[in-house]
């Protein structure tokens, strides 16, 4: 072969594969079109220092996820299961939930929290008449019916629930998607029947503790309409009576509680309007009933939860009830000075 051949082919192969280079350089480049919906706001309080990143897609209806000992946990709540994010997979944890409906979209999972020391879990699932189990986190990979129930003095036959287990008092607390925001002594090995401790009309989504109160604060869904508001309580009062926050959000279904009082507010949306859902900010300590964005073009955001050096997930139903579309989102906050 002559030398002139040689460099030719040469110079075919190494053409070839500076294409092929530029091609994956610009396929892993490329931004997700949701992204792009995605605003970022200036606030007064918070910047976001890392663009809000996919961890896992095409998701059944994702919600609740928590960090757990730093894990990333969350349920695929269309699919009635719990799942770990694991080398960029999801991992199953416990399946076999029931399912119901909230606004057009199947659930079940919808509430999760958990006691590191003790390797306890407690879940809310809106299967049914809702429930509340203990898992034990050994035995995991496991089944729903695996887990053992925790009483409930209902008000109504059919309510789906969040929990939160607060630090600053041994209780449980769990929300009624509907009407109810119910209270018991936490016990994971007899535990207490949970009791209503009064309602809301139309019940209580995502739930934060106050660490330097002690109070819980909740997130009153509304009717879509912008009658969303904000409450809070002493959960160990003798009569426990909740004021109201804030009010004028679509649909609140999640609240985080930031370090220095700043409190995080989760908006699933408008029904029938993908990019409505947004995620805003209040401070406590200063004018608690004025609200600033931080994000918003979210579709139909379902939960959130912050974790360490305050890294945020947020889980999205995605654009139709039918279609398997969630996201799960991660993104970095940092505080202003």
């Amino acid at each position: 072969m002559k030398s002139k051949d040689v460099l030719n082919q040469a110079h075919t192969v190494f053409s070839r594969l500076l294409i092929l280079a530029f091609t994956m350089i610009l396929f892993s480049c490329k931004r997700d079109e949701r992204l792009d919906k995605i605003v970022m706001h200036e606030n007064p309080f918070l910047k976001t220092i890392t663009k809000p990143e996919i961890l896992l897609d095409d998701l059944n209806n994702p919600a609740t996820p928590v960090f757990i000992d730093n894990r990333i946990v969350f349920a695929e709540s269309g699919k009635g299961t719990i799942s770990e994010f694991k080398d960029k997979e999801a991992v199953p944890l416990i399946t076999g939930f029931g399912m119901d409906s909230y606004g057009g979209y199947p659930i079940s999972v919808l509430g999760l929290a958990a006691i590191p020391d003790k390797k306890t879990w407690i879940v809310a699932a809106s299967q049914d008449s809702g429930h509340i189990f203990i898992y034990d986190e050994a035995k995991f990979p496991t089944t729903a019916d695996k887990g053992r129930e925790i009483e409930i003095q209902r008000t109504e036959s059919i309510n789906p629930f969040g929990i939160l287990l607060p630090k600053k008092t041994p209780v449980i607390v769990a929300t009624g998607g509907t009407k109810s925001v119910y209270q018991g002594n936490l016990d994971v090995i007899n535990p207490n029947p949970m009791k209503p401790v009064f309602d809301v009309t139309t019940g209580v989504e995502g739930l934060a503790e106050d660490l330097k109160t002690g109070e819980i604060y909740g997130a009153v869904v509304g009717t879509g309409q912008n009658d969303g508001y904000l409450i809070s309580w002493n959960p160990v009062a003798k009569s426990i009576t909740p004021r109201t926050v804030a009010r004028g959000f679509s649909n609140l279904v999640g609240v985080a509680m930031m370090p220095n009082r700043l409190l995080l507010l989760l908006e699933f949306g408008n029904f029938g309007k993908p990019e409505s859902g947004r995620l805003s900010v209040i401070d406590l300590d200063k004018d608690p009933a004025k609200s600033y964005p931080l994000i918003s073009g979210l579709d139909f955001p379902s939960g959130l939860s912050l974790g360490p050096d305050n890294a945020l997930l947020i889980s999205t139903f995605g654009k139709k009830p039918a279609t398997p579309d969630g996201m799960l989102l991660k993104l970095k906050l940092e505080m202003k000075d």
